[in-house]
């Protein structure tokens, strides 16, 4: 067997140092089989290898010589074969076993190689509680990272990177989701004024073959379906302010769809919705083109009732949204808003509990929902989506950061807390953070700007947690199971 020398290196390195070309050939074996480190992400390995009759063939592969890794079997029967191995952890020695199967008989050759040392500028991911027997089946994370290096990521339960992409510089990436039951990804880029945006398909071999204009886009996005998007817009128009007396540009929201052809529907506007409330957040400054009225911050699609529900940060409010009318179908609604006028920094709600009452234009046809007393009322939420209970769970930011669930009771219109992670702990994110159910019966919480990231049991217990060098923040985060086959 000839093999092309191979180079050790550190573990960690100032550039992307990849290895030689790596090519081997090993004829005492059924064929000869070729390996090559990946130029671009030197995690992944290029496996090719060809045979004189068509045969479908897979890869066995890992860092132990039992390999315990698999790709997919090709579905089509071919004479040439050529795989990518993913799920690798850089600067690891690798086990390879390739195999053909032709007329019902196993042919295979194995090769090891080692994948390529991790860039410096990338950060750790620092692993403080890791309970390997009470974790949800899912062994890998994906997310959106930004700060001192903006990245998609994959990490496994250890902290150890697995893949990654780095953003574009002046863009913010928040959302990544695989595209609806494939291994490819979409996420967001937006630029810091968020006037430019786009939406992007890629691969873990890095490749955009797909870039999607959606301008005014910001914060997060969910998948419809027949390969529509939904993604929250800015929505500036001009508005007269009687306190200052002449007119003001204003930023409320927008969710926008966006269909295969690039054609682009507005479904819901908060213009259309309700007039605008000055809360204590108005002049923020987080937008350049106008004050910050709704500051609408998450959206969730879901498919069995065809909803979107969004969370709108300044105005302590939850919606839930008729996908196909946009008509809005609930509203839930937080702690009491705190209004800019110093002489008006009072609860403007009769009920305990309860938020601003908005002028709807008439739109709204049903009560809010309100915290029923003795919850939390939450505040500045984001993330908000449902349990398969039908319970609402959301991030929310008052003198601290939790993650908490409400259960809801249509005859009073009250929400009770039944559940929440991270109080008493000070935890303090000033934007983002998320929670979502596991597979287990466990719960994903993270904390965004903190850097901070758990895997809890209901009962408050944290089996994981992974906290993010300083200067790193989450986005989008959610465990999967399979690089082959997405979630």
């Amino acid at each position: 067997m000839n093999t092309a020398p191979r180079t050790r290196h550190p573990s960690r390195s100032s550039t992307l140092l990849v290895l030689p070309l790596a090519l081997s050939a090993c004829s005492n074996q059924d064929f000869d089989l070729y390996t090559k480190v990946n130029d671009n992400i030197p995690s992944l390995v290029e496996v090719y290898w060809e045979t004189d009759v068509a045969g479908t063939s897979y890869v066995e592969y890992g860092t132990e010589e039992d390999y315990g890794m698999t790709t997919q079997v090709e579905e089509t029967p071919t004479r040439v074969h050529d795989f990518t191995l993913l799920g690798l952890p850089f600067q690891s020695d690798v086990y390879i076993r390739a195999v053909t199967i032709i007329r019902g008989v196993e042919y295979s050759a194995t090769e090891q190689v080692e994948t390529g040392g991790l860039p410096s500028y990338l950060p750790d991911w620092n692993v403080t509680v890791l309970e390997q027997d009470k974790l949800s089946d899912e062994p890998y994370l994906m997310g959106a990272s930004t700060g001192t290096a903006p990245t998609l990521f994959v990490i496994d339960r250890e902290g150890q990177w697995l893949w990654f992409k780095m953003l574009v510089d002046g863009y913010v990436t928040m959302e990544v989701q695989f595209k609806n039951g494939s291994n490819r990804m979409l996420y967001n880029e937006t630029d810091t004024e968020h006037e430019e945006g786009f939406l992007k398909k890629t691969s873990f071999t890095n490749k955009v073959d797909e870039t999607i204009p959606t301008p005014g886009s910001h914060h997060f996005f969910d998948q419809l379906g027949q390969g529509a998007v939904a993604y929250i817009s800015t929505d500036v128009r001009d508005w007269y302010d009687e306190d200052e007396g002449k007119t003001v540009s204003v930023v409320g929201d927008a969710i926008k769809i966006v269909y295969p052809d690039e054609s682009e529907d507005t479904l819901f506007s908060t213009w259309d919705w309700a007039e605008p409330i000055k809360s204590d957040q108005w002049d923020s400054g987080y937008y350049t083109q106008g004050y910050d009225w709704t500051h609408m911050n998450s959206i969730h699609y879901d498919e069995a009732s065809d909803t979107l529900t969004v969370a709108m940060r300044n105005l302590n409010a939850v919606l839930k949204i008729d996908a196909t009318s946009g008509e809005v179908l609930e509203t839930y609604l937080g702690k009491d808003l705190v209004l800019l006028d110093e002489e008006s920094k009072k609860s403007s709600s009769v009920d305990p509990g309860g938020a601003a009452d908005f002028n709807y234009h008439g739109y709204q046809e049903v009560e809010p929902y309100r915290v029923a007393e003795g919850s939390i009322a939450f505040k500045h939420p984001h993330d908000a989506s449902w349990t398969a209970e039908g319970h609402l769970l959301l991030i929310s930011t008052d003198e601290e950061t939790i993650a908490v669930e409400y259960a809801l009771d249509p005859e009073t219109r009250t929400m009770e807390q039944v559940w929440s992670e991270g109080e008493g702990e000070g935890f303090f994110a000033i934007s983002l953070g998320l929670a979502r159910d596991l597979s287990n019966g466990n719960r994903l919480v993270n904390w965004g700007t903190a850097g901070l990231l758990r895997e809890v049991t209901l009962e408050g217990e944290t089996v994981w947690e992974v906290q993010a060098n300083m200067g790193n923040i989450f986005g989008e985060t959610f465990l999967f199971s399979d690089f082959y086959a997405g979630i």
